[in-house]
């Protein structure tokens, strides 16, 4: 069974608390059984035994050769057992498939481990090869289940070609 990527979070997480440097961590992959590694950069990097909680601040970049997650800062939420509960990253939040066939961006991120929810709110865009999502309140991504969902606001898509032309672009020419 492989790890989660939470999971792997917390231990990179802890490393990176025990190391005090500028908080660049890379987890070896072979040691996991995943690969490629995953790796956590940011300025600054805290952590509290206490209340079970990391704090990541400045340029903050997260990539597990599945997603990268950029963002100012990220908040991790621990349970009794330093496994990860929850992650809220804040400000210029950027989600991107390493691949490139899907990216989203949003103020504000949220994954609950528990439920595989990501959940982008403040001016929520999801973007898949010809179209984009915009206008909802909060756009929800379920990790498990690879499937999106708008909330609130008033949801509209946007499709475009290949060239990035409008909606005219891909509807047959008329006769």
């Amino acid at each position: 069974m492989k790890p989660s990527l939470c999971f792997i979070y917390a231990i990179a997480t802890v490393l990176g608390w025990m190391q005090l440097v500028s908080a660049q961590v890379t987890v070896n992959a072979d040691i996991l059984e995943e690969k490629p590694p995953l790796t956590i950069t940011s300025d600054n990097m805290e952590y509290d035994m206490q209340n079970r909680t990391s704090n990541l601040e400045g340029n903050v970049r997260v990539a597990d050769g599945e997603m990268v997650l950029t963002a100012d800062a990220m908040d991790v939420r621990f349970d009794k057992e330093n496994k990860v509960e929850s992650i809220i990253a804040t400000g210029n939040v950027k989600i991107i498939k390493t691949d490139e066939t899907v990216s989203a961006t949003g103020r504000r991120a949220t994954y609950t481990v528990a439920s595989g929810d990501v959940v982008i709110t403040g001016d929520p865009i999801l973007r898949q090869e010809n179209y984009l999502v915009k206008g909802a309140e909060r756009i929800v991504y379920n990790r498990n289940t690879q499937k999106a969902k708008t909330q609130g606001g008033s949801p509209k898509m946007e499709f475009y070609d290949k060239k990035g032309e409008g909606a005219n672009a891909l509807l047959p020419e008329r006769k």
